[in-house]
């Protein structure tokens, strides 16, 4: 059981579910999407699923984004991060002098 910390991300739009999991290194390890035909809360299941069955237990920090992911939250007791400043707070990780 790896207990670095990763990140886990989950976005949901109009039409589809993603997942997301970096390392400790910011190197993806994992992501999936999937329509979710509005059925949101059994595909972010069957996402988080799939991910637990290759890696197992992993420490993580998640947040929530997208325009059908508000509710998504309080099923999960997670963080939500309205998407352009979801965006915004990653340019501004992966290009902190500002070299877009």
């Amino acid at each position: 059981m790896n207990r670095n910390l990763h990140y886990l991300g989950i976005d949901v739009g109009s039409t589809t579910a993603k997942i997301v999991i970096l390392n400790e290194n910011d190197d993806i390890i994992y992501s999936r999407y999937e329509r979710h035909l509005s059925n949101i809360k059994d595909t972010i299941v069957n996402l988080i699923d799939d991910a637990y069955s290759k890696f197992g237990d992993l420490v993580v920090s998640t947040a929530v984004t997208g325009s059908g992911g508000m509710a998504v939250p309080e099923w999960l007791n997670m963080p939500f991060v309205q998407e352009v400043i979801a965006g915004t707070k990653t340019v501004e990780r992966f290009f902190p002098e500002g070299r877009y």
